[in-house]
């Protein structure tokens, strides 16, 4: 995958995100940008470093 897909992906997820707020299952937004968990995973923790407000429980998002 590109660095351009890899950073569109990115930006989807948190627009995603930004739209429907807080508890996102982590399988909903897997299932809605079309990857596996463990990347949405991986995505939620670089954003997470790089300073983006992104709070998780378990396998929800956004509480």
């Amino acid at each position: 995958m590109s660095r351009g897909d890899q950073l569109q992906r990115q930006w989807n997820l948190l627009r995603t995100l930004q739209t429907r707020g807080e508890g996102i299952p982590l399988q909903d937004l897997a299932r809605e940008l079309e990857v596996v968990e463990r990347t949405i995973q991986r995505d939620l923790e670089l954003l997470q470093k790089l300073g983006f407000p992104i709070e998780h429980e378990d396998d929800e998002i956004g509480k």
